[in-house]
């Protein structure tokens, strides 16, 4: 018989805005050393998007979360991966988080090289305010723009190849969009 390093009895998440929140719940911990949250946009390739540290042995309950700040525009897949202090791991089960956020902002194309379209449901034709361009750590670029009726036209032309975020604050509300520069060769 095996005995598992934690009894994990719920792992839950619910979405945010942009962002989504991941709640989990253990009874008993014994030599848990950590869980790494790992996030899918298709249910099956899995990447590692941030450590909780774990308790180490406890015998009473301990409750976790973790805030996925750039979570999937449509559907996220988590599970977690329980780590022992000896190095062994075991799964969690998937959950899976459909955005509630609107397809306000449509970018193309993604990745893109020397422009990227940023196109803004129901703008009627006005200058979009708080339209942002940033990278992934929070740096703001201010980028040559060109306005259509229906979006934006960014000249990224200076920026080397990277994961960008173009984010519009719009009525107390936030949306995001993560889009990819290709690096030149």
């Amino acid at each position: 018989m095996i005995t598992l390093p934690v009894n994990l009895v719920d792992f839950n998440g619910k979405t945010d805005g942009g962002k989504n929140i991941l709640t989990w719940v253990c009874t008993t911990e014994t030599n848990n050393s950590r869980f790494e949250i790992e996030r899918s946009s298709n249910g099956i390739v899995f990447e590692k998007i941030g450590i909780v540290p774990g308790k180490g042995t406890s015998a009473s309950q301990q409750n976790y979360s973790y805030i996925d700040q750039y979570a999937h525009p449509a559907t996220s897949y988590y599970r977690l991966k329980q780590i022992d202090n000896d190095g062994s791991f075991f799964y969690s089960s998937v959950i899976v988080l459909k955005s509630t956020v609107s397809q306000t902002l449509q970018v193309s194309p993604n990745p893109f090289s020397d422009k990227l379209f940023v196109e803004i449901a129901n703008m009627s034709g006005s200058k979009p305010n708080g339209l942002q361009f940033m990278d992934i750590t929070g740096r703001v670029y201010f980028l040559k723009t060109s306005y259509t009726s229906n979006g934006v036209l960014f000249n990224t032309e200076q920026l080397p190849g990277s994961i960008y975020i173009v984010q519009w604050n719009n009525e107390g509300k936030v949306y995001q969009t993560k889009v990819i520069k290709k690096r030149r060769t």
